[in-house]
């Protein structure tokens, strides 16, 4: 934001090809990081974290970082302050979502375990042998989207377990998954992006009825490839609320960015897998959970981008 209106003109100047009437900031080429890297975030206490078979991670939206691993819950600050163990006992939690209320969702075998802010046992879902969630999320109507990557469906519930629809079923074409996992509910844009990891792609399948496809994200193959903007083994997906897209690219080691039109942006490298992901509501901080470990990383702050925006 420009605090006096007087720093307008010289901007103006120099944006219409008027000529350079006003001194320009000396360049330093090769040294300054692109506005669309992260860089990693250090001396917080996410160095030292170790963790245990991590299996999601969620920024929530009462603004705490939730880690789920295999067995428990676990809330922190942003800073990497463990703040309290949420919850332990899971048999075998896979993905981790909050709605609206603050209330959490754990899937956890063949149950949706649901909890108050307070850490107080609600109710539990259980499925039986009819589901197995994989990938969950919570729409403003406290509906909860899942992803069965067994049984290779995407359905709709309500808060007490009835199935209201299956949006996808098992095949390779733009409305169909295979294999699906990570799910996120893009309520700015009206849609539901799924990582379909056996596709090789991401699709961002609308909201309200009929289902169309929205946004494709992958190529238009399901062999995958190491190419910018192409997948291999997508396993996870988020959204931010300016729009921006982020994909896991688990078979690549990499996250990569789009635009909310599915224009590819940027991608960041990792030497591990990545397991799972999620950023700050305005993408300035994003968050990468390996097995044993949390990196924060966060945007440069360009002198001629102030705040990395």
């Amino acid at each position: 934001m420009r605090k006096f209106a007087m720093y307008l003109i010289p901007i103006l100047v120099l944006i219409s090809g008027c000529g350079y009437k006003f001194p320009l900031p000396p360049e330093n080429p090769g040294t300054l990081p692109s506005e669309e890297d992260y860089l990693i975030v250090r001396n917080t206490s996410w160095d030292n974290q170790v963790f245990s078979e991590i299996r999601d991670i969620l920024v929530g939206k009462d603004g705490y970082i939730y880690v789920l691993e295999r067995g428990a819950l676990l809330r922190y600050n942003t800073n990497g302050d463990l703040v309290e163990l949420f919850h332990a006992g899971f048999a075998d939690a896979r993905s981790v979502a909050q709605d609206v209320s603050r209330r959490l969702y754990v899937a956890d075998s063949s149950q949706i375990l649901v909890f108050s802010r307070d850490r107080e046992l609600l109710y539990i879902i259980d499925f039986g042998d009819s589901l197995f969630p994989c990938g969950i999320d919570v729409n403003f109507s406290g509906e909860i989207i899942i992803s069965d990557s067994a049984r290779n469906k995407v359905v709709r519930i309500d808060s007490t377990g009835s199935l209201l629809e299956t949006i996808a079923s098992e095949g390779s074409g733009i409305l169909s998954v295979m294999n699906p996992h990570g799910i996120f509910i893009d309520e700015k844009y009206f849609r539901i992006l799924v990582a379909s990891t056996g596709n090789n792609w991401v699709e961002g399948l609308s909201i309200n009825l009929p289902r169309v496809s929205m946004v494709h994200l992958g190529g238009i193959t399901h062999e995958g490839g190491d190419t910018a903007g192409v997948f291999l083994y997508p396993t996870d997906v988020w959204a931010d609320t300016l729009g921006y897209i982020y994909v896991l690219d688990y078979g690549n080691r990499r996250i990569q960015k789009f635009d909310f039109e599915g224009k590819f942006i940027h991608l960041e490298d990792f030497t591990n897998f990545p397991i799972s992901m999620a950023t700050s509501k305005d993408g300035m901080y994003l968050y990468v959970a390996f097995s044993d470990r949390i990196v924060k990383m966060k945007k440069p702050e360009l002198p001629q981008n102030p705040g990395g925006k």
